[in-house]
């Protein structure tokens, strides 16, 4: 039998003459709908407490930094940080920026991930190789209806090996894929060494 082709070829005719739609964005210019963003940065520079102020703006349709933030519905999972300190830095930033912490409360889910497994695990070589989890498949049923869905962060995340690029494109083609399910903003914390 024949095998399916692995490729579809886009047809290119006309492109220069093409309207296209505006890229919708849930911060104006840096996360993109249907997208995952890297955040990157060492320990302790505030990714974290960046990523909270994002999505308290995006939670409040309110503008940050000249720059418009979409009101939505927006789910945290916090993989890294205990729920005392997701909240009090939530609360920091509620405050800092002037922003109504109702409209935080009705649109902001946090999950503490702490304790959870991570969402993508290597199995090992005698097992037979490496896949998303069922902590994975919890996220995605939290994620239906968001627009924002931010992940703390990837060490906790990922449980494979960080060499290996079969791994890591297989986890974020499973991160992809739930943004463009959801038409999320996904925002993927990480640190560097």
């Amino acid at each position: 039998p024949e095998s399916p082709d692995a490729f579809r070829i886009i047809d290119v005719s006309g492109f220069a003459d093409r309207v296209f739609p505006a890229t919708d964005y849930m911060i104006d210019r840096l996360l993109p709908r249907g997208y995952v963003t890297l955040m990157g940065g060492h320990g302790g520079m505030g990714k974290s407490m960046l990523a909270k102020i994002l999505m308290a703006h995006c939670a409040c349709g309110r503008e940050w930094a000249g720059l418009y933030a979409t009101r939505a519905r927006c789910l945290y999972l916090s993989m890294e940080d205990g729920a005392d300190l997701v909240l009090r830095r939530l609360h920091n930033a509620c405050n800092a920026y002037g922003l109504p912490a109702d409209s935080i409360e009705a649109a902001v889910t946090i999950l503490d991930g702490t304790d959870a497994p991570a969402l993508f695990t290597d199995y090992g070589p005698t097992m037979g190789g490496f896949a998303v989890t069922p902590a994975f498949e919890e996220l995605r049923k939290h994620a239906a209806g968001m627009g924002l869905i931010v992940i703390d962060n990837a060490s906790d995340a990922f449980d494979g090996n960080e060499n290996d690029r079969r791994q890591v494109r297989t986890f974020m083609r499973a991160l992809a894929q739930l943004a463009r399910e959801t038409n999320a903003a996904v925002l993927l914390l990480a640190h560097i060494d």
